[in-house]
């Protein structure tokens, strides 16, 4: 999962991140963000790999643990053990007929662990709907969707067996309906390469399937075809030579040992496209288009362009600490990562970086991952190759004092993301 800066506090630059001193705001700033998360990732327990989120509290009253086995429902036992899917259990404080009921707990988890376990407060009457979208095993096409209720149930205070648990509810499982799910979607992943020399070998290319629902469809079965898609007039239309058409497996096709040929070797640009055909299994064709490729031939090769810093460096750092690994890659006229084995070096003026600022690019691309600074200072850090080009980072701050990062998590209960906060507290000199 990506990082993302928090741009909260002293902020230097949007890209680069942010750091906090270690102040009466910076306190005051986390228990605000301590709530924040709090707010939106309150909840309880769910098993087999559930999520949960409770909006209910009930003064001092115990919590018991609630089994749902959904082995042992009514109407499982049809539904084969290859099966796999995701389940929904929405739990409500008072029957489920009540209009005035409230919803306490909410859990997704995969149908395939077959048990959900969920808190509930002694003492309470609870009621309980039940959805799940399931395949009768990971490439099949057709999803079976099974609903249930439970009206009302009490939880006791005391349990026969004096555990922590509550008696398990038995759901019965109503199949509903059933869909036909197909590739309503597909796309190329991020090129590895960009630049392509006539007859060169290109790394694996591949394709992602996704069904009417916008998730990974498992069950395609028509083979994905690739081709070369002629853009306008002025560029070129090589030929495709290797495996261009592929059986997708596990909701993706991947094309191997891919190479361009064309008799002019011609400079110039192109890109793929891809297709699923109409079939029985697929009502209507699909197709998708690649990022632009530069074509050529030895004699024109693309020239350097730019720097461009992959990863920026640390917004916040201490003297003498070791910078996080960043990055810098070479690009050309295309925008397209130049494959070269330039050296990349790092400036900052007189003194103030030291260790290893001078790294051999690999495939286009120097990581620097032994470098400090060695004097408090705001500073933007320049990398440049020999022929002279050059580019600057974002806003550097370094200071005397101890510099240490954290993450905030933050969620919106359907995806947690993650921010980079880094703390410095300068020192007297």
């Amino acid at each position: 999962m990506p990082e993302k800066p928090f741009t909260a506090g002293l902020k230097l630059n949007k890209k680069a991140g942010i750091f906090m001193r270690k102040t009466l705001i910076e306190k005051l700033f986390l228990l605000i963000a301590i709530f924040f998360v709090a707010a939106f990732t309150h909840g309880c327990s769910g098993g087999g790999g559930a999520s949960a989120i409770t909006t209910a509290a009930n003064g001092d009253k115990p919590m018991l643990m609630l089994p749902i086995n959904l082995s042992m429902a009514a109407g499982e036992s049809s539904i084969p053990s290859t099966a796999v899917g995701s389940v929904e259990i929405n739990i409500y404080s008072g029957a489920y007929s009540d209009p005035n009921k409230k919803k306490f707990n909410q859990i997704r988890a995969d149908f395939a662990s077959r048990k959900v376990e969920v808190g509930l407060f002694a003492g309470d009457t609870y009621s309980i709907s039940f959805s799940a979208n399931i395949v009768n095993e990971p490439s099949a096409d057709i999803e079976y969707i099974y609903a249930s209720s439970v009206e009302s149930f009490y939880v006791p205070l005391e349990t026969s067996t004096s555990s922590a648990y509550a008696a398990p509810i038995n759901l019965s499982l109503t199949q509903t309906k059933q869909i036909q799910l197909y590739a309503a979607r597909i796309e190329f992943s991020p090129l590895t390469l960009r630049t392509v020399k006539y007859g060169e070998t290109l790394p694996d290319i591949m394709v992602n399937i996704y069904d009417q629902f916008a998730r990974p469809f498992y069950g395609a079965k028509t083979n994905v075809t690739l081709h070369i898609d002629k853009i306008d007039n002025s560029t070129i239309t090589p030929v495709i030579s290797g495996q261009a058409s592929v059986t997708p497996g596990s909701g993706k096709a991947g094309f191997k040992g891919i190479s361009l040929s064309e008799p002019s070797q011609k400079t110039g640009v192109t890109r793929f496209s891809a297709a699923i055909a109409a079939s029985s299994s697929q009502s209507s064709s699909v197709s998708t288009k690649s990022e632009d490729i530069l074509i050529y031939n030895d004699s024109t090769k693309p020239a350097i362009s730019k720097l461009s810093f992959e990863k920026q460096p640390a917004p916040l750092a201490g003297v003498n600490q070791t910078f996080e690994p960043f990055s810098v890659s070479i690009i050309d006229q295309y925008d397209n990562i130049v494959s070269t084995d330039e050296i990349i070096t790092l400036s900052a003026g007189d003194g103030y970086l030291s260790g290893i600022v001078s790294v051999k690019a690999t495939g286009g691309i120097a990581i620097f991952n032994a470098v400090k600074a060695t004097a408090a200072s705001s500073l933007k850090i320049k990398a440049s190759i020999s022929s002279g080009i050059s580019v600057l980072s974002g806003d550097v701050k370094i200071i005397s004092g101890e510099v240490s990062k954290s993450r905030l998590f933050v969620t919106n209960h359907t995806y947690i993301h993650y921010y980079a906060v880094y703390h410095g507290e300068h020192q007297a000199t």
